[in-house]
Order: structure tokens, then C-alpha cells, then sequence
């Protein structure tokens, strides 16, 4: 079967930041842009405004009108182009966070064999290795634990067995030793 070039992707993994800061970024451009066509098309306007021959006006009058022509358009153009491109940079950052933070919550359920994988262009990748760290430590002291447990609750079999099972043991001990074999039947 031949290989597709392209991975179906989900560029907006946190639409709220994301498409937050890709408004933020094209907001930023209008007020950009409409500046630039201030500084450009205000000493046209005051050469319109101060000549005196209808000839002079009307070439100007043509270069303003050319220049809108050819300005606008790329300037809304490269405003949609920067508005795509921070939704795809945007998504280098909030990928990686949606990763970290599902590892996360399945290492807090208790699943610390999850370990998490960034791509590498992504950001954080400085996390990717504490994370894994993180959920190895924490899946070995699991384990270690576990096996201590175990080992305890055998030990402590064994002593209520022997405790009631001797002729000679107090009554209080055999209640106590009853009471931590039920105890050990709970966990």
C-alpha cells in the first residue's frame, strides 16, 4: 500500500488559545496595516488637497488610486497568511500541552506506565524527559511498595496463624490476631 505524504491533523487541539492568539496577532496586523496606509496615502492626500492644477490631481489622484489597487489586497492577504501561520505555530505549543496534560491525569488515575511522546518540532520537548522520569519513579516506588505490602501481609498471615494456633497465647492476643486477619482479608 503506498505511504500518504500527509498525516490527518487536528490543527486546533486548544481552540480557545489558539484561535485567541491568532486574533490577537491579525488584530494587531489591521492596526499595522492601517497605519502603514495612513503614513502612505496621507502625504498623497495632502498633495491632492495643496495643488493647484487639475492636471497635477489627476496624476495624483491615478497614483493613489493605483496604489490601492495593488496595497489592499496584499496587505489583507498577508493579514490571512499571518492569521493561518499562528494557528499552525500555535498548534506547536498547544499539541504538546494536550499530551502533557492527558499523561497527566492518567498518571494521577494511577496508570504510571504512561509515558508521553512529543514530535520534534514541538515545543516543551524539555518536558517530554521530566514527564517520563516522573511516571518511571513513581511506577517503580509503586512496585516496590506493592511487593513490600505483599510481603508484610504474608509475614502478618503467618504471625495470626501461629498466634492462634498456640495453646499458650493470651486471650488478647488471639483477639487482636483475629482482628488483623479480618483487617488483612479487607485489603
Amino acid at each position: 500500500m503506498k505511504e500518504l505524504w500527509f498525516r490527518r491533523r487536528n490543527f486546533l487541539v486548544r481552540p480557545s488559545f489558539q484561535i485567541k492568539y491568532a486574533v490577537y496577532i491579525v488584530s494587531f496586523l489591521f492596526i499595522y496595516t492601517f497605519l502603514l496606509g495612513f503614513l502612505i496615502f496621507y502625504p498623497l492626500q495632502q498633495a491632492l488637497q495643496g495643488s493647484s492644477s487639475l492636471e497635477e490631481r489627476v496624476l495624483i489622484s491615478r497614483e493613489v488610486l493605483i496604489l490601492h489597487k495593488r496595497l489592499w489586497p496584499w496587505f489583507f492577504a498577508v493579514i490571512l497568511l499571518v492569521g493561518v501561520h499562528s494557528i499552525l505555530t500555535t498548534h506547536r505549543i498547544a499539541g504538546p500541552l494536550f499530551r502533557v496534560e492527558t499523561t497527566l491525569r492518567r498518571i494521577i488515575q494511577g496508570d504510571f506506565s504512561q509515558r508521553i511522546k512529543l514530535r520534534r518540532h514541538d515545543e516543551f520537548l524539555e518536558f517530554e524527559e521530566l514527564i517520563n522520569q516522573l511516571a518511571e519513579r513513581l511506577e517503580a516506588s509503586t512496585r516496590e511498595s506493592q511487593i513490600a505490602q505483599a510481603g508484610i501481609k504474608e509475614e502478618i498471615k503467618e504471625f495470626c496463624a501461629l498466634v492462634l494456633k498456640d495453646p499458650l497465647a493470651g486471650q488478647e492476643l488471639k483477639s487482636r490476631a483475629s482482628i488483623l486477619a479480618s483487617a488483612l482479608n479487607r485489603i
